[in-house]
């Protein structure tokens, strides 16, 4: 519970410094007409991740600011996971994740079950996930959320800092600029610690002749 309570007071923090700070807008080089809408508006519907996840195309993890070996190796790539039940009455989404395994060079997969469910008593859209990390329960509260990208925040990896990860959509990979997504994280969770997706990569790793996903 006092986990769940420094959660939320983090996550509070996070909000009122994103409405109280200046609009996260485009540089000159880019395109002028992409404002990120931290605002009034943005604390509701820019927070619900329910139709990123329940949506049933691939999502692909691009990078997060911490890694999970204790070496600091980048032992996993290519992540990417696909939802393969979504309920919208009772808030439960299945999905399979698939990531390519440095050590032993093969492609490996795994089921992970969510809730989506308001993260503070006082609001009804979804922007929070319950799910559970070798058998204990966590929480991913959604910092950002669009057609094309999810930003979400990691309390159990978080460790005195704001452990972040950001899922993106296929076109994420056509755009020429960067996303809201990309200007909130570094915003609220540079710097990037790994590039868990890089398209260039995976697309030659998931060449036939490369090797092919088993299961975990």
């Amino acid at each position: 519970e006092a986990e769940q309570i420094a959660s939320k007071g983090t996550m509070l923090a996070l909000l009122l410094y994103l409405y109280h700070a200046a609009p996260v807008h485009s540089s000159a080089g880019e395109n002028s007409s992409l404002q990120c809408p931290v605002n009034s508006t943005w604390l509701g519907k820019y927070s619900d991740g329910w139709s990123f996840m329940a949506d049933n195309s691939s999502m692909y993890l691009t990078q997060r600011n911490f890694n999970t070996d204790p070496q600091g190796r980048n032992l996993t790539a290519c992540v990417s996971a696909i939802t393969t039940s979504a309920d919208n009455s009772t808030s439960e989404i299945e999905q399979t994740f698939t990531y390519f395994n440095w050590t032993s060079c093969t492609w490996l997969n795994f089921t992970k079950n969510y809730t989506a469910y308001p993260f503070y008593s006082n609001e009804t859209v979804r922007n929070a996930f319950n799910s559970s990390v070798y058998g204990k329960p966590v929480t991913y509260p959604v910092l950002y959320a669009d057609e094309g990208c999810l930003l979400t925040y990691l309390p159990y990896k978080s460790n005195g800092s704001v452990a972040c990860e950001l899922w993106v959509k296929e076109s994420y990979f056509n755009k020429s600029q960067e996303t809201c997504c990309d200007k909130l994280f570094v915003k609220l969770c540079a710097p990037v610690v790994q590039v868990m997706y890089n398209a260039t990569e995976c697309r030659v790793l998931e060449d036939p002749a490369a090797p092919r996903a088993v299961e975990n």
